[in-house]
């Protein structure tokens, strides 16, 4: 054995885990670096072996398996194989790197199956964004069980019936109101004005409503006197305005409309 062989050899088995890395910088030896790579107790020393291998099968391994987070990233930034990669994406534990798969993949069927079933709700996101069938879209913003991802799906569908229906049936508070943004009908505006169980979205929607009577009947029967408020500023029955004035249990509402009365 040579003294660059003594050298090499010494240092690919040294204590010392910047020793190791620097000796693996010095060989070609794939069946060494795979070696390294898969049983380094070191992460960098893994990584810096992970660098000269090209062995597609092998970079799924550590992607897949890999206790390092950052090291199975650089395995899957490495792979290009399209069966490979649907395999990550689809089965791979750790879900950052099936949302950084997902980056890689083309395939519309195998992304449409990660947005409708993948366990975390931001791979499903990730996916969503990458789908471009829009009854797909529409089936995630009614039916995905986390509401950043219906949001996400909400704001690429541009019907305005279909985000009616979203307005008023979504369960979360968050979708209702940025649905209720994207919508003109007054109808809706009407419907949730009276009906919707969260104040904030009532009182915008009384804010977006010109229906006289509905207003009146608001500015006395709703329960949270900003929305009572808001509904006071939009009639003009002075006869209402006076009882108001005079009766209702909020001082601010009772103000508003003395205010309309001048």
């Amino acid at each position: 054995m040579g003294i660059i062989d003594k050298t090499f050899h010494k240092g690919v088995y040294s204590e010392n885990w910047s020793e190791r890395q620097n000796a693996i910088k010095t060989t070609d030896d794939i069946k060494l670096l795979q070696k390294i790579a898969l049983t380094d107790e070191n992460w960098l020393v893994r990584s810096e072996a992970l660098k000269k291998i090209e062995n597609q099968d092998f970079l799924e391994t550590i992607a897949s398996n890999d206790k390092n987070i950052d090291l199975r990233q650089q395995a899957l930034q490495k792979i290009d194989n399209p069966k490979i990669l649907k395999n990550i994406v689809l089965y791979n534990d750790n879900p950052d790197v099936r949302r950084s798969t997902l980056e890689k993949i083309k395939d519309q069927k195998v992304i449409q199956y990660v947005a409708l079933n993948d366990d975390h709700w931001w791979v499903r996101r990730a996916a969503l964004e990458k789908i471009e069938d829009p009854t797909i879209i529409e089936n995630i913003a009614f039916l995905d069980k986390n509401y950043k991802v219906r949001k996400a799906a909400l704001d690429k569908i541009p019907y305005e019936k279909v985000i009616e229906k979203i307005a008023l049936n979504d369960e979360h508070w968050v979708i209702r109101k940025a649905a209720l943004e994207k919508i003109t009908n007054s109808q809706i505006f009407d419907k949730l004005a009276k009906n919707d169980i969260n104040w904030e979205i009532r009182k915008d929607c009384v804010e977006k409503s010109n229906n006289r009577l509905l207003m009146e009947d608001i500015a006395v029967n709703d329960e949270n006197f900003e929305v009572r408020a808001a509904a006071v500023k939009k009639i003009n029955n002075h006869d209402l305005l006076f009882k108001i004035s005079k009766d209702d249990t909020n001082f601010v509402v009772r103000e508003v409309a003395r205010s309309c009365l001048h």
